[in-house]
């Protein structure tokens, strides 16, 4: 539930966004993009760590980026008119770009297709028959509002780590699957996602303070699955978590 208010409560940030990128101020955007996603997420999580809830500043980002020795690539989507994109690299200077989006097809719909396009379909439609599209390749589509503006700003050597930080509906796009021509683009990067810079730092905090903690782990093999087609129990499920 407190999730879905604040949800309702964006529009401040995202205008908010606007004038700081009207007076030539990206960073400051940045800050605001950051402090109005994942909220209740990161309040909970300060709350685990008993934490005073603080949005990071660019310092701080900029840190996040060197602990993760990441590239961190931030979205931001403006009232369906325009893209905004940082890209933080783990030993450089924040950079800024801004993509205008298509007006014939909404970036929402673009999303959906391009899921459906290698088979991925919503809770419900397990059952669905896979459509078959026209010579629009939905995932270029993707790939030239997403990635092409900022390819010259990822790194090339394939190892290093790109962390996506979405916004909206771009939560679903498959990043791993958006094409260049016939190139995916997992087999140019290594490729992760975040709900925002500021969980990256506050998950890397939790997983080094329980890290060493005693405790002992459930694990479960082979459990009631939902009925899809052409999946059926698999015994060796069973014996994993048995070793």
């Amino acid at each position: 539930m407190r999730v879905s208010i604040f949800e309702k409560q964006t529009h401040p940030y995202i205008t908010l966004q606007q004038v700081f990128i009207a007076q030539n101020k990206p960073q400051q955007s940045l800050l605001i993009s950051e402090r109005g996603r994942a909220k209740a997420l990161v309040d909970l999580l300060l709350i685990k760590q008993s934490l005073t809830p603080q949005p990071p500043n660019l310092q701080e980002i900029k840190k996040i980026a060197q602990e993760q020795n990441a590239t961190l690539v931030e979205y931001s989507v403006i009232y369906n008119s325009e893209l905004y994109i940082w890209v933080i690299p783990p030993d450089g200077e924040i950079q800024f770009r801004t993509v205008n989006l298509p007006q014939d097809i909404s970036l929402q719909q673009l999303v959906k297709v391009s899921r459906e396009q290698i088979g991925i379909r919503g809770r419900g439609n397990n059952n669905a028959t896979p459509q078959t599209y026209d010579a629009t390749n939905h995932l270029q589509q993707l790939h030239q509002l997403l990635i092409a503006p900022i390819a010259d700003l990822l790194p090339e050597n394939q190892e290093e780590r790109i962390i996506f930080i979405p916004h909206r509906e771009l939560f679903l796009v498959p990043f791993a699957a958006l094409q260049d021509q016939n190139t995916y683009l997992i087999e140019k990067h290594t490729i992760l996602t975040a709900p925002s810079i500021q969980s990256l730092s506050l998950t890397r905090k939790h997983r080094q303070r329980v890290k060493n903690l005693p405790g002992e782990a459930l694990v479960v093999g082979n459990p009631t699955m939902p009925k899809f087609k052409n999946l059926s129990p698999s015994p060796v499920q069973k014996q994993k978590p048995r070793k």
